[in-house]
């Protein structure tokens, strides 16, 4: 089928428009001028229909183009302009894009132009509780708290409150209060939640207020509140969910806080048959263990742990009770 539309379109088609416009010369041009533009038309549709895609676009400057070839170059327009597109293409060779691209070489430096000190929490410690320390290199200490674990930073901040240092005695109090601020908004927030009438803020609260004395933000009165408030609305949320896995956690954390290891083991246990993972539970039996002085339960407990998923805090404690 190409074939033939090549045929027609290079050969018969041009001789005829050039037989067409030979033989009528000295005619009327309206004799010559309808033929001339049908079999044009014609050119240009075969030429077209015969045209790769990526040749058609733009659309209108390609059908202009094949107009102007075959109305004014009659016999030679489309068959010259075909040609010039099929060498075109020919002559284009299609290369392969490499499986991999290859990278500048690094710049590498023979120095670096300044060093970075990194503290672990035992690191940390011993920088901060030394008073003989460069101011720097304890500000720097303390600035590396921001990253750890509020519970330990807490800690080591209420330390610094009565550093001889004056910067970092501001600084800890500004961190504690920042902390203890940014938890008060969400107590409040869960306060007008529950004011609302929501399923879910008493459980919200219950944990909020653990949260305050987890982290050590609450002392003195505030601590005896905090702990009011935790028994209250841990109570009310397990009203409500008393098949909720994380409440009965949240209830034995609560227990062994306050050295209620009976409460602490039962919740502890509910908790597990409602699905708490075991591996997050481990470290809570330890803890409950060791309170009671069940050093053999400790000793049963830490050889199932994977080393994984064990932190740093942890791994001391689970290699030393993991001896034989």
């Amino acid at each position: 089928m190409k074939v033939a539309a090549c045929l027609l379109l290079w050969l018969v088609l041009p001789a005829l428009d050039l037989a067409l416009l030979i033989t009528g010369i000295g005619d009327a041009s309206t004799a010559v001028a309808v033929p001339h533009a049908a079999i044009a038309l014609a050119e240009i549709a075969l030429a077209w229909w015969l045209m790769p895609a990526g040749l058609r676009r733009p659309r209108r400057l390609t059908l202009a183009l094949l107009a102007l070839a075959a109305l004014f170059l009659p016999g030679i327009g489309i068959p010259a302009l075909s040609l010039a597109a099929w060498l075109g293409i020919r002559g284009r060779r299609t290369v392969a894009p490499p499986p991999f691209r290859v990278l500048p070489a690094p710049v590498f430096s023979s120095s670096r132009k300044r060093a970075t000190i990194n503290y672990g929490m035992g690191g940390v410690r011993m920088r901060l509780a030394d008073p003989q320390a460069p101011a720097d290199a304890r500000l720097s200490a303390l600035l590396t708290l921001k990253s750890m674990p509020s519970r330990h930073a807490s800690e080591l901040l209420r330390d610094l409150l009565d550093d001889p240092e004056e910067d970092l005695r501001l600084l800890a109090y500004g961190m504690l209060e920042r902390e203890a601020k940014r938890l008060d908004g969400q107590i409040n927030a869960a306060l007008g939640h529950y004011r609302d009438g929501r399923l879910d803020a008493a459980r919200n609260l219950a944990f909020l207020y653990w949260e305050l004395i987890y982290h050590d933000l609450a002392q003195g009165d505030v601590r005896a509140f905090a702990s009011g408030e935790v028994e209250r609305y841990l109570a009310e949320a397990l009203n409500i969910q008393p098949r909720a896995a994380e409440l009965w956690m949240l209830r034995g954390k609560f227990a062994l806080d306050n050295g209620d290891l009976p409460q602490a083991r039962e919740a502890f246990e509910t908790a597990s048959i409602l699905g708490y993972p075991h591996v997050k539970l481990i470290p809570y039996l330890a803890e409950l263990a060791y309170a009671r002085r069940d050093f053999a339960a400790m000793r049963a407990l830490f050889p199932s742990l994977n080393p994984l998923h064990v932190n740093d805090t942890l791994q001391p404690v689970v290699r030393y009770w993991s001896r034989r």
